[in-house]
């Protein structure tokens, strides 16, 4: 976590980006990248917020798709015979569908998500 995350002398963190970059001495000071990075990780925790909360909706509204994903964790973890590791659940299809999906870079918005999330899943 300390280490610095520079490689072959390119910044790739946004510490080191601001640290970096050209402007004023004022803009690189330790408030100012504190807050940088307090405004990105709000934002993460924003958007994780909001595409849970959209999907537990869905997942809720729709006794079908939950039935679905219920199932697949019941037999995944059947197969497994122990409980499900992390690793596992990234193998999932349908709950990797149902998570990965409004995250997906080429939805151009969550709206956009959510108004063909029924046809989808």
């Amino acid at each position: 976590m300390n280490k610095s995350s520079e490689v072959d002398g390119e910044a790739k963190d946004i510490v080191q980006c601001i640290r970096k970059a050209e402007i004023p001495a004022e803009e690189k000071s330790f408030a100012r990248i504190l807050a940088e990075c307090r405004s990105v990780v709000l934002a993460g925790q924003e958007t994780t917020a909001t595409i849970l909360t959209t999907v537990t909706f869905h997942l809720l509204s729709d006794a079908s798709k939950l039935a679905k994903l219920q199932s697949e964790l019941k037999d995944a973890q059947d197969a497994k015979g122990s409980k499900l590791q992390y690793a596992d659940l990234r193998n999932l299809p349908y709950l990797s569908a149902v998570i990965d999906g409004p995250c997906a870079p080429a939805t151009p918005s969550l709206g956009d998500y959510l108004a063909t999330l029924r046809w989808q899943i």
